[in-house]
């Protein structure tokens, strides 16, 4: 038997998704014993699936739909200081466990611990780096977005380095180089012949704090569009909405979206594969501010496969009921690019097979 201890992060659960549809395949394949270090919403999402150590990482928490520069950096100012006490301690709690391997996302004390530990790591992300370096020649960066993407360069050269590769799910059939592995769209499993939100359209906005920011606004918009909604990551309000139905946290959200009319969301990369997966339109609202929501934003633009509004500021009432009625008047059409892009799902078992040909 085989011990792998998975770093998990993010502001949602789109990494948290990503990355159990991951072990799920893995453990058809090998036997192997799971741990999971995580912080936030991805600790909430494995708390009663597997053991899981706690970890401390950024805070990108935002009462506003922008994350807010100031406060981010006064937020995680000490952050790294804490990272060689986070991997000593995180040694003793693996003592008994002893990973053979470890598989990170955007976590720096993932390849923090494999390193110092001489253990073999493998990143998973949803960043090309290729096509972000496209992306990032756009136009002129703010300071703010430099440090974010020298973040996530930094993230995959150590993995191109100094791990035994990169797994990178993508839409675009992109050449392997170096230790990138790109492979199909990551998604979860779909059972078959239930009708849950059959037409409707789903709104999943991921379980962040941007998320709640968004759904406020929402909430005073979708009683004024004749259409009905399934909205995720948000509780009912003590006024009923009837054109709405509202579900917080559910294992088969993937379900609702196999069987939508479309779906409206941030921009987080696990969300957009699945309505891609399952031939959705897309109907995407990037974080301001946030480098991999805004690069995603791109991607599904560039390639015509979604509804893409960016804006800078409050989003205000008249601009969101603009955008739906929009999205609503042209689904058809985005539903008909997605359809021709032939989009694969199966990423989740090839990144299984990579994991489990470098545990051999």
């Amino acid at each position: 038997m085989r011990n792998i201890l998975f770093f998990v992060t993010g502001i949602g659960f789109g990494d948290a998704v990503r990355e159990y549809a991951i072990i799920k395949e893995l453990k058809k394949k090998e036997d192997v014993r799971i741990k999971i270090a995580a912080y936030g919403m991805s600790k909430l999402f494995f708390e009663h699936k597997f053991p899981i150590v706690g970890i401390r990482g950024f805070n990108a928490a935002s009462s506003k739909f922008n994350l807010e520069s100031n406060n981010f950096m006064k937020s995680n100012a000490a952050l790294p200081l804490t990272w060689n006490s986070q991997v000593k301690q995180l040694q003793e709690e693996t003592k008994k466990f002893n990973p053979d391997l470890v598989v990170t996302d955007f976590e720096p004390l993932g390849v923090m611990f494999a390193r110092k530990t001489k253990r073999k790591f493998v990143e998973v992300f949803g960043v090309e780096p290729k096509s972000f370096e496209e992306f990032w020649r756009q136009k002129k960066r703010p300071i703010f977005h430099k440090l974010q993407a020298n973040f996530l360069r930094g993230m995959y050269n150590a993995g191109n380095l100094y791990g035994e590769g990169v797994i990178v799910p993508s839409i675009n059939k992109e050449k392997q180089f170096g230790k990138f592995k790109f492979v199909n769209l990551i998604v979860r499993e779909t059972g078959k012949g239930n009708r849950l939100g059959k037409g409707k359209i789903v709104i999943m906005l991921g379980g962040s704090t941007f998320g709640v920011a968004l759904g406020k606004i929402l909430l005073k918009v979708l009683p004024k569009i004749d259409k009905e909604f399934v909205m995720f990551g948000f509780e009912s309000p003590k006024e009923k909405i009837s054109n709405v139905e509202f579900i917080t946290i559910k294992e088969n959200a993937q379900e609702y979206v196999k069987n939508s009319s479309g779906v409206i969301t941030l921009a987080g990369h696990s969300t957009i594969s699945e309505a891609l997966a399952f031939g959705k339109p897309i109907l995407s609202f990037p974080i301001p501010n946030h480098i991999e929501q805004e690069y995603n934003g791109y991607v599904l633009k560039k390639n015509n496969l979604g509804m893409v509004k960016e804006y800078g500021g409050e989003i205000r009432e008249e601009f969101l009921i603009g955008c739906i009625k929009e999205f609503l008047d042209k689904r058809k059409i985005i539903e008909k690019n997605v359809e021709k892009a032939k989009i694969k799902s199966n990423g989740a078992e090839q990144a299984a097979k990579i994991i489990s040909d470098i545990l051999r």
